[in-house]
């Protein structure tokens, strides 16, 4: 039992290294481009951009954003970690920019880094106000993730499905993480992947008829969404 602790422990700290230095890594001229995550994400991104093009300036919100969204899906690639999946989860986007997201349907998301696989699924539900001050750019305001909570499975070689945490509040997630990785005081910052903020911390979205698509700036990771209603 106390090999397969340290194992565990072992395991959490390479996969949150993993995240940081992703996070961290800053392009440069010989990166290779990274491949789109699904046709239909490419699709609704060329879309967009012959509509307007990105940083076009916006008058109020975007109006494409609001309605009903069923997820389809989320993907991280990094040259550490590689993960997918996520589907189900429901978010509503008022004209105003009130927004909910409800984690309760989502499927887990399966991923494999640090020599080891993982998977992990949030629960509960989390609200923030939306705005779009450019197209192709989103931000948010008053974000409460106060009953979002996450659960997460390590699979080790040899020894099986580890529970490395269950229903955990994602605030304390985001001071364990950050601890580990800085060795320092606990900050609210938290690494992409296992995230303290999912959904409302994208800074990029691309949102064409029934196809939406949230994204950061530092990472190759994406949620993306499929209209359920207007």
């Amino acid at each position: 039992m106390h090999s397969t602790s340290s194992a565990v422990a072992l395991v959490s700290c390479a996969l949150a290294l993993s995240f940081a230095a992703a996070c961290n890594k800053a392009p440069s001229p010989t990166d290779a481009p990274a491949p789109a995550a699904s046709a239909a994400s490419a699709t609704a991104a060329a879309q967009v951009a012959s509509a307007a093009p990105d940083a076009a300036p916006l008058t109020g919100f975007d109006p494409c954003l609001v309605g009903a969204w069923k997820g389809t899906g989320f993907s991280m690639k990094t040259a550490q970690v590689t993960a997918e999946g996520g589907a189900n989860l429901a978010l509503k986007v008022g004209a105003n920019g009130d927004s909910v997201v409800d984690f309760g349907p989502m499927a887990p998301v399966v991923g494999k880094g640090a020599g080891a696989g993982f998977d992990f699924q949030y629960s509960g539900k989390a609200t923030a106000t939306l705005s779009t001050p450019t197209r192709g750019t989103i931000a948010s305001s008053k974000p409460d993730y106060s009953s979002l909570r996450v659960t997460t499975n390590v699979q080790l070689p040899g020894a099986g499905k580890v529970a490395l945490f269950k229903n955990k509040p994602v605030s304390e997630l985001a001071q364990m993480v950050t601890g580990v990785v800085t060795g320092k005081a606990p900050a609210a910052a938290a690494p992409p992947g296992i995230d303290s903020s999912p959904i409302f911390s994208n800074s990029r979205y691309a949102c064409a008829g029934d196809t939406l698509t949230l994204s950061g700036d530092k990472l190759d990771a994406q949620w993306t969404f499929a209209r359920v209603s207007h």
